[in-house]
C-alpha cells in the first residue's frame, strides 16, 4: 500500500506539472497557491469531452477509459456515471479555492450548481486552445523567439486604462506601437477565459485582449515584438534582447493603481492599501515611514509564490522611494551660520 501510495503521488504531481503547462496556455499565469487545483480543473475539463461522447459511442469508451467493461451497456452507464462525477468534482474544486472560502453555504452551492458550465466551457475551450495555440506558436518558434510572461490580474473596469498606459510607457521609451485586436477564434476563446475566471476567482475581470506590435510593420527581425494583455497575462514575444528590454520596461510601468498583481481576498486587500498610499502621496500627502514597514510585514504574513511576492515587493519599494523623495524635497534647505550666532563657518 505505502508503494501504491508512493506511485499514485508521483504520477499526481508528474500530471500536475504536464497539465499546468497545458493549463498556463491556457489559463495563463494563475496563482501558485492555486496551480494545483487549476491543473486539476483542466485535467478533468479536458477528459469530460470524450467522456460525453462515450456515453453516445460506447466503442470510443474502451480507447479513454481503463479496465471499461467489453459490455457495451454497462460501458455506456459508466461513461454516464463520469460524465456526471467529473462536472461535481470541478465544482467542489472551484469552491475549495481561497477565493471561494468563508461565503456562506449559498456561495458554496452556487459553484458546486456552477460544476457543469464550467466543466463544459474549460474543456471545450481547452481542447480548441491545444489545436489552436501550436498551430500559432509554431511560427514563434521557428524563429527561435522568446516567450516571457508576466502576472497581471486587470479589473473589468481597468482593462482601456492599463493598455493606454502601457502604450505611453513604451512610447516614452521610444517604442511607438499599434494596437490591434487578436484573430476572432483567439479572441472569442479568451473572452470565454474572463468569464470562467471571473467567476471562479469572484472577480470582475476584463474579458478583452489586445495586441501590441511595432508601428513599423517592416521592422527587421531583430526589432520584431509582440505583446498581449488579456485579464490574467501579459506576455511578450520576440528576439531575446527586444525582449528582456520590453519586459524590464513594462515591470517598472505595472500601475498599483488600475490593476493587481495577486488573485486573492486577502493579498489584494494589500495592494488596496499599497493603492491607497500611492493616492494620497499624489495628493500631496506625507507617507510615514512607519506605514510601509507595516506593509512590508504584512506581506511577510502572505503566504504568496515567489513571483507574487516580488511583484508585490517591488510595489511597496516603488511607494517607499517615492515617499523618501518626497520628503527630500520638502526638507528644509540648511541655513548659513549668522556671525552673531557664535557659531564659526568651516571653510569649504
Amino acid at each position: 500500500m505505502p508503494m501504491f501510495r508512493f506511485v499514485a503521488v508521483g504520477i499526481a504531481k508528474l500530471l500536475s506539472k504536464v497539465f499546468g503547462l497545458a493549463t498556463m496556455s491556457f489559463f495563463g499565469r494563475m496563482p501558485s497557491r492555486e496551480d494545483d487545483k487549476l491543473a486539476l480543473v483542466g485535467i478533468l475539463s479536458l477528459a469530460w469531452l470524450p467522456v460525453f461522447v462515450a456515453m453516445f459511442v460506447p466503442a470510443f469508451a474502451h480507447m479513454i477509459i481503463p479496465f471499461a467493461p467489453d459490455d457495451d451497456e454497462l460501458t455506456r452507464w459508466l461513461a454516464v456515471s463520469l460524465a456526471v462525477v467529473i462536472p461535481v468534482v470541478v465544482g467542489i474544486t472551484v469552491a475549495m479555492m481561497r477565493n471561494n472560502r468563508d461565503r456562506g453555504r449559498g456561495h458554496t452551492l452556487l459553484q458546486l450548481a456552477m460544476g457543469l458550465p464550467y466543466t463544459m466551457v474549460i474543456g471545450v475551450t481547452m481542447t480548441l486552445v491545444v489545436i489552436v495555440v501550436p498551430i500559432v506558436k509554431i511560427a514563434y518558434v521557428t524563429r527561435r523567439f522568446e516567450v516571457m510572461r508576466l502576472l497581471v490580474m486587470v479589473p473589468a473596469d481597468a482593462y482601456q486604462d492599463t493598455l493606454d498606459h502601457m502604450v505611453e510607457r513604451l512610447a516614452a521609451h521610444g517604442i511607438e506601437v499599434t494596437v490591434d485586436r487578436p484573430a476572432r477564434t483567439i479572441g472569442t476563446l479568451f473572452r470565454l477565459l474572463g468569464w470562467v475566471l471571473g467567476r471562479i476567482f469572484v472577480r470582475d475581470v476584463a474579458d478583452e485582449m489586445r495586441v501590441l506590435r511595432p508601428k513599423d510593420q517592416d521592422v527587421e527581425r531583430d526589432d520584431w515584438f509582440e505583446i498581449t494583455l488579456h485579464a490574467a497575462d501579459m506576455t511578450i514575444i520576440g528576439p531575446q534582447q527586444i525582449v528582456s528590454r520590453l519586459h524590464a520596461i513594462l515591470v517598472d510601468a505595472m500601475d498599483e493603481r488600475v490593476l493587481y498583481l495577486t488573485w486573492d481576498d486577502e493579498s489584494q486587500r494589500l495592494e488596496d492599501r499599497i493603492r491607497d498610499g500611492r493616492e494620497r502621496m499624489d495628493a500631496g500627502h506625507q507617507i510615514d515611514r512607519s506605514e510601509t514597514d507595516t506593509l512590508v510585514d504584512d506581506l511577510a504574513e502572505l503566504a504568496l509564490g515567489q513571483e507574487e511576492w516580488n511583484a508585490v515587493r517591488r510595489l511597496i519599494y516603488r511607494l517607499e522611494r517615492d515617499s523618501e523623495t518626497r520628503r527630500a524635497d520638502r526638507a528644509p534647505a540648511p541655513q548659513e551660520p549668522s556671525i552673531g550666532s557664535g557659531v564659526v563657518p568651516v571653510p569649504s
